[in-house]
């Protein structure tokens, strides 16, 4: 058993193993869920034991169920939690749980925390570009003063994509910077 939970029914137990094992497909392990939050508590909770186990796999196919089953604000602690980590490589698709289903700014802090994570491979800076459109939707005062750190960084590559967004969106220059 990949992790145990109390309230968990064996069917999901079953189906999270069938799909970490590779017995079935993504596609198959994901309609398994009926999208109206069923599992919301056995997924976190699973999270952080995958978390405490250092299981890539698990926390893959957990943030798969949780997508599927739908994510909402009972997720923010757990996705905070999850991008002190690095070891599980999912920090863009948390990114993208926290901008398009939780939203507000609450998710300031993670995503600014998330824009800290460099990796020298992704030259394009992927996932720093995410947190910094993110944050400028969320709009708040919080919000743009941690664009404004974001676009202080030494990363020359963060720099330029934040100077480069600006510039083809003059409109916003103003906004970011109080230019």
């Amino acid at each position: 058993m990949l992790f145990h939970h109390q309230n968990t029914s064996m069917t999901f137990q079953q189906n999270l193993a069938r799909a970490v094992n590779d017995e079935i497909t993504i596609e198959e392990f994901s309609g398994f869920f009926s999208g109206k939050f069923e599992y919301t508590q056995v997924i976190i909770d699973g999270l952080y034991q995958a978390c405490e186990h250092e299981n890539k796999d698990l926390v893959e196919y957990l943030l798969i169920a949780a997508d599927s089953d739908g994510v909402d604000q009972a997720y923010l602690k757990v996705l905070d939690h999850l991008l002190s980590f690095r070891w599980h490589e999912k920090e863009e698709d948390i990114v993208m749980m926290l901008w398009f289903d939780i939203g507000g700014p609450e998710i300031v802090d993670c995503l600014y925390k998330a824009s800290r994570i460099i990796y020298d491979w992704d030259e394009v800076r992927a996932l720093q570009r995410k947190c910094i459109r993110a944050l400028h939707d969320i709009g708040t005062p919080e919000a743009k003063e941690k664009i404004k750190l974001i676009a202080n960084t030494d990363d020359e590559h963060v720099r330029y994509f934040v100077r480069d967004f600006y510039e083809k969106n003059p409109e916003m220059l103003e906004w970011a910077y109080g230019a």
